[in-house]
This record gives C-alpha cells, structure tokens and sequence, in this order.
C-alpha cells in the first residue's frame, strides 16, 4: 500500500506505537509489506539493575549473584545469564543477571555510567569449567563461574579458586 504524501503533514502519516514504515521521500511513502518493528540496539547492553545489596567485597557479590541466577532464574537451565559486579559511590553492588538466550555464551553487561568494573559473572549449564572461550578471555577483572552444582569458580589472570 503507497500512500500519496503531497497534500498530507507530518503528522497525518500512517505510524503506529512502537513501529516504523519505509519512507520514499518527498512524494510517496511505501510500505514495504507489514509494519516492521524496531530492531533492538546491537552490541553490548548496560546492566538493569542490582540486587540491592551494598557488598564488602566482591566475592560476595559473586555469591549472591549465583544464588540470584538459580533461585529467580528458571530459564537458567536452559540458557546462560550473565552480570556485572562493579563498584559505585556506595560500595559493591552485582548488576541483575541477562541473557543473550544462548545455550552456550553470553555477554557481560556493562556497568552503569559512573561506575567502575570489578568483575563478571555468569552460569554454565553443564558443566562446572570455565570454557576454553572463558580461558581465553585476557581481562584484569575476575570472572565468576555459578557451576549447575552451585559450586562457585573465580577466575583471575593468576588462576581459578573456588569461592564457595
């Protein structure tokens, strides 16, 4: 469906909440089938969220992240959560879990804007070993590993430990 735009203003073009049409400017505004939704931004996503808790450190952090990505994240067996601890003006605080919804990878969010990173975390479904994609990764922030027997792994440049 082509709509003639000539006698029309802006603001009479067919639009619909939340979506967008392709434009043939000036004279005639197409549709190119269906409306097309937005796709969502690409690259890496800046954490929602935190658990509410101010840590003293940030393998504590870590912990209650784990313990948050298996109490409240049933699809957590099924796909792999990732999250970012970082430190703000009150302290340590561990980002909210989020999911690319890959069986096998995701990838960390960002901190917020004025906050400083200190480490990632993320859950593996089956296996309790950081991954050779895990072993490769060359970062000066730890990373933690919630194993599927809740076990958690760090990760740092000088080996991994067992935190809990």
């Amino acid at each position: 469906m082509c709509v003639d735009v000539r006698q029309m203003s802006l603001a009479a073009l067919p639009r619909s909440a939340g979506y967008r049409c392709s434009w043939l400017v000036p004279i005639i505004l197409c549709c190119s089938g269906p409306w097309v939704k937005p796709q969502p931004p690409v690259g890496p996503k800046i954490t929602t969220g935190h658990l509410g808790i101010i840590f003293k450190t940030v393998d504590e952090a870590a912990l209650a992240a784990c313990a948050y990505v298996r109490k409240n994240k049933p699809m957590a067996t099924e796909y792999e959560y990732c999250g970012v601890i970082y430190r703000d003006v009150e302290g340590i605080k561990a980002g909210l879990p989020m999911t690319d919804e890959k069986a096998t990878r995701c990838e960390r969010p960002l901190e917020p804007p004025g906050t400083t990173p200190e480490a990632g975390y993320h859950n593996h479904l089956q296996t309790s070993e950081f991954s050779s994609y895990d072993r490769r990764l060359i970062t000066p922030l730890a990373l933690y590993l919630c194993t599927p027997s809740g076990l958690v792994k760090k990760r740092t440049p000088e080996g991994t430990v067992i935190v809990k």
